[in-house]
């Protein structure tokens, strides 16, 4: 019993704020092995989890052919996983910290032509942006005697919705 309530912690600790399942957008930089320039690519991520397998997907923002992450692995403040794609010699290999709504770290891999590159990685979750989430409105408005009411009102959007009085 009592290894089990020293347990509790560790579990909590894992399960809390560190998830990274969602959507999550940002970039990467990698240094061009030619002139040294930084080259920043726009990318987003997707994680999802089924029972206990984390999955997801890593691609360029606006492009729709996004690679299949595999062997993700969260351990609650660590991200790893690797992608392949069309353009490297090898799996690209994420390590990556997690903390709250932010993942940075660096992806590692060969690329056809350019050799062994270590890139930047840096992701915020897309709600945590201004993402697609809707956003709440609290207003407060004078209804006479009665005191003050609460109005709520989400835009999802920017489509208006019907305006409820609590």
């Amino acid at each position: 019993m009592t290894n089990v309530l020293l347990m509790i912690p560790v579990l909590a600790t894992v399960l809390s704020g560190a998830d990274v399942v969602g959507r999550w957008t940002g970039t990467i930089d990698v240094p061009d092995p030619g002139n040294g320039r930084v080259i920043s690519t726009q990318v987003e991520a997707s994680f999802e989890r089924r029972s206990s397998e984390l999955s997801g997907k890593i691609g360029r923002r606006g492009e729709t052919n996004a690679q299949l992450v595999r062997n993700a692995v969260s351990d609650g403040r660590a991200l790893t996983f690797e992608v392949v794609s069309p353009e490297t010699a090898s799996a690209m290999r994420f390590i990556l910290s997690v903390e709250g709504d932010r993942i940075a770290g660096e992806m590692k891999g060969k690329v056809d032509g350019a050799g062994d590159i270590v890139g930047r990685v840096t992701l915020v979750r897309a709600s945590a942006q201004g993402g697609s989430a809707p956003k709440a409105n609290i207003v407060l408005t004078s209804t006479g005697d009665s005191g003050l009411r609460l109005r709520r009102m989400l835009r999802p959007q920017g489509i208006a919705t019907p305006k409820r009085n609590w």
